[in-house]
């Protein structure tokens, strides 16, 4: 177990946690991330190291509730323990001494790029920090900043502090500013990467970007987190999560980054009206004096809030006679070419490929691929979905 030793509240849904973990702090650089969840039953969170303490042997992370698991985590007091905190993962950031480097945080993105000032700092580096928040009462770590910076400024949408508008507002006079800047790094939600990597295109200044995708091991073995990189398939897991925010193909990280938006909108809603029933019983729950303690109710014996499966909705109509008997055959690298290269051999289906696996693959009576997978998901349920074409836009697989 893992005990948080600091937790501190930075705004309605942003917190910290400063974690004792000695092995994970040892081995810390800027750059690094750690799995973290909460008990067994628990989901998989990536959390970006925010600063780390070798002496202490503590790690920091600061975490934005937006679904169910992290708002389970921010209710955790100082003092709980979580049973899992798994790092440090990734690729350490290679920094090296600039002239002038730009680093820039947005939101939560402030975090992590943190512990990459503090080291460009000491390598020497002349530093121009910029960080930004949608108002004032937001804002955090303004004082670590100034501390590590040569120049610092601030953003606020609503222009309660520092500049008004997004931090590109910003980093667009700095660019103006300064024609010797040569490196700059840019952490915070995919719309602001992209579009400070847009700023910096035309000058051809180096910017790196790390980026946040969805995951679920951590260590390159579900492939949810890919990532098209110069047109080649990355995985931000053991990849990244650094890479040139110049080859990145953004349009497509967000777009798969909404693939679980219906889950995780259903689960959140379980969770809230879970939490409601349980406000309604009075503070702190039942009376004890009207209900004795082993009868009192939990969250797991509230009745569940019914939410759509995808697994048990209608299935496409097809005529089994027109459904390939085989499996679709996975378009791969020629093998006179792939035997001189590290690329993926495997090239993805195109969307009327998968379409046709889908239709294929939903006719199986007994799947095994549930009870076969690690974590146990619900693979006839998205291939259902799939069928149905229930996403956003066409695609390739």
């Amino acid at each position: 177990m893992y005990q948080i030793v600091k937790r501190e509240q930075f705004g309605p849904v942003t917190f910290l946690w400063e974690v004792v973990a000695p092995d994970v702090a040892k081995a810390c650089q800027p750059g690094h991330f750690v799995m973290v969840r909460m008990d067994e039953t628990g989901e998989r969170i990536p959390l970006t190291v925010a600063d780390f303490n070798r002496k202490k042997g503590t790690v920091t992370v600061v975490v934005q509730a937006v679904g169910k698991t992290t708002f389970q985590m921010m209710a955790l007091p100082e003092g709980s323990a979580i049973l899992d905190f798994i790092g440090p993962l990734g690729v350490a950031s290679h920094l090296e001494k600039q002239n002038k480097v730009v680093l820039v945080g947005g939101g939560l993105g402030v975090a992590p790029v943190f512990p990459q000032l503090r080291l460009h700092k000491e390598l020497g580096s002349y530093t121009i920090s910029i960080i930004g928040f949608r108002n004032k009462d937001l804002m955090f770590w303004a004082d670590q900043f100034g501390k590590f910076s040569d120049e610092f400024r601030v953003a606020t949408d609503d222009g309660s502090f520092g500049t008004k508008g997004f931090v590109t507002v910003v980093l667009d006079q700095v660019l103006k500013e300064n024609k010797d800047i040569t490196e700059v790094i840019a952490i915070g939600p995919l719309p602001m990467m992209k579009a400070c990597a847009e700023l910096t295109r035309p000058y051809g200044i180096r910017t790196m970007v790390s980026l946040n995708s969805i995951m679920v091991d951590g260590t390159g073995m579900c492939g949810s987190c890919r990532v098209t990189v110069g047109g080649k398939v990355k995985f931000a897991c053991v990849d990244g999560p650094d890479f040139d925010g110049h080859l990145v193909s953004f349009d497509e990280l967000m777009l798969r980054q909404k693939r679980f938006e219906c889950e995780e909108q259903s689960c959140l809603k379980r969770y809230e009206e879970e939490r409601r029933r349980l406000a309604e019983l009075g503070p702190g729950g039942p009376n004890p004096a009207i209900v004795p303690a082993r009868k009192r109710p939990h969250i797991e014996d509230l009745p569940a809030v019914p939410t759509p499966d995808v697994s048990t909705a209608p299935k496409p109509a097809k005529n089994i006679k027109t459904i390939a008997p085989k499996r679709t055959a996975m378009p791969e690298q020629d093998p006179q070419v792939r035997n001189k290269n590290f690329e993926e051999v495997a090239q993805g289906y195109t969307l009327d490929m998968a379409l046709a696996e889908a239709d294929r693959c939903l006719q199986c009576k007994k799947p095994k691929c549930v009870p076969g997978c690690p974590v146990e998901i619900d693979i006839p349920g998205f291939i259902g979905a799939l069928a149905r074409r229930t996403f956003r836009n066409p695609i390739e697989f």
